[in-house]
Formats: C-alpha cells, structure tokens, sequence
C-alpha cells in the first residue's frame, strides 16, 4: 500500500527505478529528478508546492492512496474479468466520461426497502457506482486535466453507498452486491476489494436488520443479472 517519497533524493543520473510489487503505487521525486524517470507511470514530480504527473495508470483489486495532491493528463483505470452485461461496483479517485459500453447508475437513498440509484452519463471522483458493462474488460480513462487530492481517511456513513481504495472489512449493517440486489454481510468477516462499494445501513450491528435490499433503478424495480 505504502507509495515511495524520493524527493530528498538526488535523481539526475537514474534513469529506472526498482520494480514495486504495488502496481498501483505512487513515487515522488523532486524536479531535478532524471527525464526518463519523470516520464514513467505513477511518478509525481514535486516543485516547491505543486505536483504533476505524466501518467498515472490504476488496476482494480490493488490499493491505491495518494500522498500529495497532483495534476494530470493522463489517467488509466482497467479492471478484467468482468461477466459481460451484469453488475458491480466501481469507485475511482478521478472524474471521468463512462467507458463505451458501460452504464452507470449512482446513489440516491434507501426507502422502502430498496436501494434508488439513478442513470448518470459522467463519473464523478471519489463517488460511488452500481454500473455494467458490455464486455469483460472495463478501461477508464481521461486525458483532460485533473486533479488527485490527498486521499481523505475512510470513514463509514451510515445508510449509504460507500467506496473504497483498499479492502477492507465493513462493520455495523452493511451489504454488498451479489446476484442482483445487495445482501447483508458478515461484520469483520466480509471483504469488500479495493476499487469497490457497497451498501452502509446501520454503523453499529442491530438485531432486525434486513437481510437484503433489492434495487430500483431511476424509478422502477428491476431483476437484476447475476
């Protein structure tokens, strides 16, 4: 998870840096730093107080934080063995058009029994999605600039529908997307993945929670895919 400060070092005459087992880690380097490192995926170049990066490719399922705020024009995000035309969840830290292919819906509220999600044409940052796809494969990308904050301390809602950048294991009332409609999990035993969201009821366990929430789509319940 731990991205690699190397501002305080002298990269002039480096031109490749080691491999990092986290794909989606972040190095910092100073803007002395060599042109062939400043030119690689996931390298910010820090100037006095701001910071920039020449691209910055993300995978699915690995964790991703970031230290410094930078901006960008270049921005991947893939994720592989979907089952094509079926839900998941996605969260990711930069806005972005929707993938060709791809329907997204985000969150409305929790009423009557239902999780309300609504169609959306654009991804918002650090918002989350209940969204399908067409094919297997779902690539996100964006070469309009932008800006990656400092990522904010997961802290849970209650009775919404959160993202996160790590796995993580939920506590209180919360559900995950399975099989068409969100099911209520195991506290301190259900993971959800890194990239992924899912449905917060209660921030404590309670004794008469539901056992799930089916899903309405922009007004109308659905059968869902599983």
């Amino acid at each position: 998870l731990m991205n690699f400060d190397m501002t305080a070092l002298n990269l002039s005459g480096v031109t490749s840096l080691m491999n990092i087992p986290n794909p989606n880690a972040l190095i910092y380097v100073n803007k002395d730093a060599n042109a062939a490192i400043k030119a690689l995926a996931n390298v910010v170049v820090v100037d006095g107080a701001t910071a920039t990066a020449e691209a910055i490719t993300l995978v699915d399922d690995k964790p991703f934080t970031n230290d410094k705020a930078f901006t960008t024009s270049d921005i991947t995000f893939t994720r592989e063995g979907l089952t094509a035309g079926n839900f998941s969840t996605i969260y990711l830290p930069f806005a972005a058009a929707k993938a060709v292919g791809m329907t997204a819906y985000k969150f409305n509220a929790i009423e009557d029994g239902y999780a309300k999600f609504e169609e959306v044409e654009t991804l918002e940052a650090n918002t989350a999605y209940l969204f399908k796809n067409a094919t297997t494969a779902l690539e996100i990308s964006t070469t309009s600039e932008v800006t990656i904050p400092v990522t904010a301390s997961f802290a849970a809602t209650a009775d919404t529908f959160l993202g996160t950048f790590q796995t993580i294991k939920p506590t209180g009332d919360f559900y995950g997307y399975s099989a068409g409609d969100f099911k209520l999990g195991l506290e301190n035993d259900t993971e959800v993945p890194a990239f992924r969201a899912y449905l917060q009821g209660s921030l404590v366990k309670t004794q008469n929670a539901p056992e799930r929430y089916a899903i309405d789509l922009d007004g109308g319940s659905t059968d869902m895919d599983n």
